[in-house]
């Protein structure tokens, strides 16, 4: 079940790349829009893009947005790894480039129709950008992916060095691997059971459903960072 911690990590990870690039991306293109109908049609579409339905419906449900974020992050990383990777030659990040290509046309003609965006985005009154920006953002993901979810199992002996010191840190790599996996799942479920009994105690207003989707949001990041520490500290045995 090696594999399993590999995508469980690398799809985490992954997604808060693609995720700070997202938040940065956004912030410029928000930036240079503009509504005047005497703008340059690339500041017109930026200002269509960052106010558009697809926008609206983020901000009103973030909470559940970033959940379902980085759910579908973790779950593309799964079939990766499980499915797509095994059968592609080449370095780690070049494979994941090409496998991203995959869920990049899947949200181009089906989930920017289901949040009524239309077709490949052109609902938005965007122009292209929704394409452009969403192509951007898959490989980016898709890089990273595949150069994060690389088996040490598998990677020439010359990085790893040789004999018993190879060993020995292949075995710690594993384990640090393990340990984050590890730690993301007791997150998941910790932070969800927190965001539960937080609502349920102070009932602060966001919703049973919300406060458990934030507490797993929250206690996943916390997860991996205690799994990261957790798997570098000095191993018994």
């Amino acid at each position: 079940m090696y594999w399993l911690t590999r995508a469980i990590t690398a799809g985490f990870l992954s997604t808060i790349v693609v995720t700070l690039v997202l938040v940065v991306t956004y912030s410029l293109v928000l930036l240079v829009g503009s509504n005047d109908p005497q703008a340059p049609t690339l500041q017109r579409w930026s200002w269509a893009l960052t106010h558009s339905v697809l926008t609206q419906n983020v901000y009103s449900a973030l909470p559940l947005a970033l959940m379902l974020h980085f759910l579908a992050g973790i779950g593309w990383a799964v079939v990766y790894v499980a499915l797509v990777e095994p059968y592609l030659l080449g370095p780690g990040w070049r494979k994941g480039l090409l496998f991203s290509l995959v869920p990049w046309m899947l949200s181009l003609v089906i989930f920017l129709p289901a949040v009524g965006a239309s077709l490949l985005g052109l609902g938005l009154g965007a122009g292209p950008l929704p394409i452009i920006g969403s192509l951007i953002l898959h490989l980016v993901y898709g890089a990273t992916l595949g150069q994060l979810s690389v088996s040490e199992l598998t990677r020439p002996a010359g990085e790893t060095g040789q004999g018993e010191d190879s060993r020995e840190e292949l075995s710690a790599l594993v384990h640090v691997r393990t340990t984050m996996a590890a730690g993301i799942i007791i997150g998941l479920i910790l932070g969800g059971v927190v965001g539960w009994a937080f609502d349920v105690a102070f009932g602060i207003g966001l919703g049973t459903t919300l406060s458990v989707l934030i507490g797993m949001l929250i206690g996943s990041a916390i997860g991996v960072l205690v799994g990261s520490f957790w798997g570098l500290s000095p191993q018994e045995g």
